[in-house]
């Protein structure tokens, strides 16, 4: 009876201790929510680091279980950090010297081509984003041979692809935005250059401009803008849109849809400015500025070639 006792005290000590092990060390419920950009705003026009995000510590958390789930392994947490706003903010000099101990709301960084990669394929390269109403991170997963999809979770977006860059989600959730480079089996120059995709389908638009800026949608999300150059040309501009791509241009500014038919711009071209309405030029100017949507018209301020200027408003029909 008495070593039964001892076998039985003994036995429930080793379960004691190793729950408490286990609990502090490995495969804690670390979500896929949660996430965030570690510093800017997520816009085409901001300066941010698209390759961090952070998560921020919850109760229970470990850097073992955070390392384990995004990084593939916990024996990997001293590659984990604090993202430089919490530093900064918080004066904090080192909260990680223990894999054991974290402060609730710790912003924990990593670097998105440390994540594991979506099944069979290599590693993350590069671009990420962090879903805005979810939280969920989505990646780009790829291999050498030059092929890869975006993924969150085992939830697919859209591949293969041989590059993907300019990964954005809209603000609302509703519209997950890229660069996709073709797959270029047969190495012809149809297959050069990048496609600009929304929600999986693609811009026919095919070309190697840089700019890709001003991204708007419209107020329903059905509809999508954005402006790119061509090539290397600085002066070059043209808009992508889900209602057709413009003519080029010497510049374009003021991207805005009047209503979720209706895209507006700004655009100059042979020394002339004009309001730009669906791709077509509205009126012309010697000069314009202030371009908005204002109590459901169109305003602005205009020079003329007299060099008078006059304030203007045009209303469009909305039907």
């Amino acid at each position: 009876m008495k070593n039964w006792l001892i076998r039985t005290s003994g036995l429930f000590s080793l379960l004691f201790c190793g729950i408490f092990i286990f609990s502090d060390s490995v495969h804690a419920a670390v979500p896929i929510e949660g996430l965030s950009y570690c510093h800017g705003p997520q816009d085409f026009d901001a300066s941010f680091d698209e390759d961090n995000v952070c998560y921020t510590v919850e109760s229970g958390d470990t850097l073992w279980a955070i390392s384990d789930f995004y990084l593939g392994s916990g024996t990997k947490w001293k590659e984990l950090d604090v993202s430089y706003e919490y530093r900064r903010t918080r004066n904090v000099t080192d909260y990680l010297a223990d894999p054991r101990k974290l402060q609730i709301g710790t912003k924990i960084n990593f670097n998105t081509s440390r994540l594991v990669p979506h099944t069979n394929y290599r590693f993350v390269d590069g671009s990420a984003v962090v879903h805005p109403n979810t939280g969920q991170l989505i990646t780009w997963s790829r291999n050498y041979n030059g092929d890869g999809v975006l993924n969150s979770g085992n939830e697919m977006y859209a591949g293969p692809y041989a590059f993907v860059k300019h990964l954005r989600a809209s603000t609302d959730g509703r519209n997950i935005s890229y660069l996709a480079k073709l797959q270029d089996e047969n190495d012809s120059e149809e297959t050069h250059g990048y496609q600009f995709v929304v929600n999986g389908k693609a811009n026919e638009y095919l070309g190697s401009g840089y700019d890709y800026k001003l991204l708007t949608y419209s107020a329903d999300g059905s509809q999508y803008a954005v402006r790119n150059n061509i090539g290397t040309d600085p002066e070059q501009f043209l808009i992508l849109s889900s209602i057709g791509n413009s003519q080029l241009y010497s510049y374009i500014d003021s991207l805005f849809w009047f209503d979720d038919q209706t895209l507006v711009y700004r655009a100059q071209i042979h020394g002339e400015w004009r309001v730009v309405v669906n791709h077509q030029d509205d009126l012309l100017y010697n000069y314009l500025e202030n371009l908005k949507q204002e109590n459901g018209t169109i305003s602005f301020d205009a020079r003329h070639d007299d060099q008078s200027w006059t304030h203007e408003i045009i209303t469009l029909d909305s039907e």
